[in-house]
């Protein structure tokens, strides 16, 4: 894989780590010159459509979450036949490797991560993007000390086989809710149950459920509460909030992470009693009735079979001849009401099959369109039952309107329900903010925003060229998603142009005179030695009658007797301001000269220092281009002894 470039951007460099679901490479960005990490699913996976299309989607999602507690997730992709994220590389260990060198965290250091952990939760259940597979592993902690959780929305793709021994993903038992063990309906609870271990092992620094088997540790989830030892030393406020997080029935949990991030704080302040009033349920049966109540049920029957087989074994001999006798009387009362009831059962089936039967074909008619009112009225008089099957967000019709029907229209039916989908409008997003921000960086200003690239029109102003200076819709207007976003980049100042003279053969002195008239300046002179009298321009770097912008300054060759015939070279410093899109920038100028760009300075510089300081030698007045990333940004003149144009 070493060396490997996908998506003809993306150069793989080392692998950092693998798992059950997918390998992770440390790799460099060519387009925006960055280090990343990429996930690149594993092989025997990537042959299921099924978990592809999962993994694609729930990939995509996580992309628009941005927090500072969740790892960025840049891009996702396909290339060589492998499906790639590519993401915010970390320095850094998981959780799991902290608790394993410190062996518990302390608590004052364990509510500190545990809070970030809540607060990337919530941000993502807000968007109704669930973890469902949230563990030490999954969670970062940064060179700096801050939490990024991993994986968000992708471990979502793996649900479906999380409980399955196969050659698929195994879950994470030791974290695993007791619904997800059911395998019944989840929702965010279940993160909830999975940060209530989470915590537990970051302040004991073991797992509360430990088994030799997968299965034995997701009974003890169904069945066992977690209990904390003596010389655990957890506050018993901190105790409270992860009683409540774990219980078996998800109503009995904190029902949000806001929940949850409120009692962290009174615990913050108070550890033993700032969250006193956080009820718990562990004294109740009820979240055991599934698991025990079940095996209760199963022991009775079979005692009671055996007993039942036990006396009909041994049955009283004085008895014998009046049990057989009422026996067969009981067999023949009740083969009587059983033929009955099959008779009554058999003329039920008769009617029933005649009635249908007797149904006469309906043909559906297309309710694409219409709204649920309007499709009603439309079957309404055919006998046709109408129920909405789901609803999904469309930028093609209204709230309330038709998308699809489970039953295209024109197939003729015996008035069988039909199903269709609603539209719940266009989703709604929020404009980012990209004004005042180079034009050339758009893509990553709109990244995951659900926003698209609209037209660009240039205009003069008094901004550098190349900002932004407009954008329509205007930042913080809520607009559908999919939305062209328009921008009106600067064009700088408006320039004027003026006819160039000819001043080959003039003196340097008198050339200068004539082209500051005109507007002009004598820019980068150069000295050659000549048959021409010396002082005498030899060439202009722009030709007779060109139309040339006021101000510009022009390069010429002076003749001379001898080599050190010209002026000395004098040094100056101009500042630079940088773009504030990414975290770095390669910065490069070029002196432009007769013979073409000759670089003078490049560096990759950090944007955090929000200007560069850029010392430059030369005399008169030169030209430099300046470049951003490989990218013309400006022209930008350079007077050596004099003020900058």
């Amino acid at each position: 894989m070493k060396g490997k470039l996908l998506g003809n951007r993306y150069e793989l460099l080392e692998c950092i780590g693998s798992g059950g679901m997918a390998e992770v490479y440390q790799a460099k960005c060519h387009l925006l010159n960055r280090q990343v990490a990429v996930k690149i699913l594993k092989s025997d996976l990537m042959k299921d459509d099924e978990f592809v299309q999962k993994f694609k989607i729930e990939a995509q999602a996580s992309a628009g979450l941005n927090h500072p507690n969740i790892v960025n997730v840049f891009d996702v992709g396909a290339d060589q036949g492998m499906y790639y994220i590519v993401m915010e590389l970390i320095e850094g260990k998981t959780l799991q490797d902290v608790i394993r060198d410190q062996k518990r965290l302390s608590p004052e250091k364990a509510i500190r991560f545990f809070a970030q952990i809540a607060s990337a939760v919530e941000f993502a259940h807000e968007r109704h993007i669930i973890h469902r597979d949230l563990k030490p592993q999954n969670i970062m902690v940064n060179h700096l000390g801050n939490i990024k959780v991993m994986d968000f929305g992708i471990a979502r793709a793996t649900t479906s086989e999380t409980l399955q021994v196969s050659d698929k993903v195994l879950g994470s038992v030791a974290y695993l809710s007791p619904e997800q063990a059911k395998g019944v309906y989840s929702d965010e609870r279940s993160d909830l149950y999975s940060l209530g271990i989470v915590f537990f092992e970051m302040l004991t620094g073991r797992a509360p459920f430990k088994g030799e088997t997968p299965i034995s540790v997701v009974m003890k989830h169904l069945e066992e509460e977690l209990s904390f030892h003596e010389n655990d030393d957890v506050p018993s406020g901190y105790q409270s909030i992860i009683r409540k997080l774990t219980q078996k029935l998800p109503e009995n949990r904190y029902q949000s992470a806001r929940e949850l991030i409120i009692d962290l704080k009174k615990a913050k302040i108070d550890p033993e009693n700032g969250a006193i009033a956080v009820q718990t349920f562990s004294d109740s049966p009820t979240a055991e009735v599934d698991v025990v109540g079940v095996k209760e049920r199963v022991r009775k029957m079979t005692e009671d079979g055996n007993s039942m087989q036990q006396k009909r074994q041994q049955p009283k001999k004085k008895t014998k001849k009046k049990k057989v006798s009422s026996l067969k009387k009981w067999a023949i009362s009740g083969a009587a009401v059983i033929l009955a009831f099959l008779l009554v059962l058999f003329g039920a089936y008769q009617l029933s099959m005649n009635n249908i039967v007797n149904i006469s074909e309906v043909e559906v008619p297309n309710m694409q369109g219409l709204t649920l009112t309007q499709a009603q009225t439309l079957i309404e008089d055919i006998g046709i039952e109408l129920y909405v099957e789901k609803e999904i967000y469309s930028n093609s019709y209204d709230k309330g309107v038709i998308v699809e029907q489970g039953i295209p229209a024109g197939r003729k039916i015996k008035r069988s329900p039909v199903g269709v989908t609603l539209s719940k409008g266009a989703k709604l997003v929020e404009v980012p903010d990209i004004v005042n921000n180079y034009a050339y960086s758009i893509d990553v200003l709109l990244s995951g925003s659900g926003l698209i690239k609209g037209s660009l029109v240039y205009e003069f102003s008094e901004e550098p060229d190349g900002i932004i200076i407009r954008q329509e819709p205007v930042a913080g207007e809520q607009v559908a998603e999919g939305t062209p976003i328009n921008y009106i980049v600067s064009s700088g100042v408006e320039k004027e142009y003026r006819a160039m003279p000819s001043i080959i053969g003039l003196q340097l002195e008198e050339a200068t005179k004539q082209l500051e008239d005109l507007g002009f300046t004598i820019g980068q002179t150069i000295y050659e030695n000549s048959d021409q009298p010396v002082g005498e321009i030899l060439y202009q770097s722009y030709p007779e009658g060109a139309d040339v912008v006021i101000g510009s300054a022009i390069s010429v060759k002076v003749s001379k007797e001898s080599a050190d015939a010209g002026p000395k070279e004098v040094s100056k410093t101009i500042t630079l301001r940088l773009p504030q899109a990414n975290p770095t920038v390669k910065v490069k100028l070029t002196l432009v000269s007769p013979s073409g760009e000759i670089t003078v300075y490049e560096e990759v510089l950090s944007t955090e220092q929000g200007n560069a300081a850029i010392a430059l030698k030369g005399t008169g007045q030169q030209t430099y281009k300046i470049y951003y990333d490989d990218q013309y940004l400006i022209d930008y003149n350079v007077t050596f002894g004099g003020s900058n144009e």
